[in-house]
């Protein structure tokens, strides 16, 4: 995430090594004591700048982690690191457009830069430019075949744009190879249960929900959208609490609230 490349004077570059160590050590307040020493000294630094910004984000302060990874590039333009932290903060503050030109800016520099190309791709989804998305995701997983995220980013663009034969290939695969991650198992069994149910396999995709839920309980999305394939198997009366179970997570999911409402209004339940 940080790559401190510049050559200060000696007393910069001992400083800039003892809050880089700060920081891996999570001793924050003393890395931000170290980088405000360096900065009251060079204020434009742009290493310590950029390290500044990146305790700023871990901190919540947004809006000015931003402007210090702005003045870091300011001072010194080819940072491709810095370029994908910007609009990692963009895309969280969902300047969705500040965030695309941040994330072409860093793969510009970079072109080997797989972070970035699937930060594009989530970026550009957000904004419904699915073309260009699955061509960035599809770049991240050029440069890094086995990126699990960015499979399972592409395999959801596929989805969305009613591709789920291709999206199913890409999501066994890249189960295949056995993340320990469980959220990241559960993300991708939901996704391939969506792409089966797309393909109406619905017998398939219902086993595929269960053990998304039964690795990671808290995926409301898992119990909405399992909820969607129970109606569709005539399961009506489990559609109803798969949708209360979704509610109970997310109390403000619209979709599931009109499902289920539509639902309890066929089923002649008030």
């Amino acid at each position: 995430m940080t790559d401190i490349t510049a050559a200060p004077g000696q007393s910069t570059r001992l400083l800039l090594q003892q809050a880089l160590d700060q920081l891996n050590r999570n001793e924050n307040d003393i890395a931000e004591a170290t980088l405000l020493r360096i900065l009251a000294n060079e204020p434009e630094e742009p290493d310590a700048l950029q390290l500044l910004g990146l305790l700023r984000k871990g901190q919540g302060q947004l809006d000015e982690a931003a402007a210090l990874l702005r003045r870091s590039l300011a001072r010194r333009p080819m940072q491709p690191h810095v370029q994908n932290n910007l609009g990692s903060i963009l895309y969280a503050q969902r300047r969705l457009d500040d965030a695309v030109t941040a994330f072409r800016a860093a793969t510009k520099l970079k072109p080997n830069y797989a972070e970035a190309h699937h930060n594009l791709a989530l970026a550009l989804h957000a904004v419904a430019n699915y073309a260009d998305a699955e061509k960035s995701a599809r770049a991240a997983l050029r440069y890094q075949p086995n990126y699990i995220l960015a499979a399972q980013t592409l395999a959801a663009i596929l989805n969305e744009v009613e591709r789920p034969k291709e999206a199913e290939q890409i999501l066994r695969n890249a189960l295949a190879l056995g993340s320990r991650n469980p959220r990241q198992v559960a993300a991708l069994q939901h996704n391939l249960a969506l792409a089966l149910k797309q393909q109406r396999r619905f017998d398939e995709a219902l086993p595929l929900f269960d053990m998304a839920q039964s690795v990671v309980p808290d995926m409301p999305a898992v119990d909405y959208n399992r909820g969607n394939t129970l109606q569709l198997l005539g399961r009506l009366d489990d559609a109803v609490l798969s949708y209360r179970r979704a509610l109970a997570a997310n109390p403000l999911d619209t979709m599931a609230h009109d499902a289920l409402n539509q639902l309890l209004y066929r089923l002649g339940r008030d």
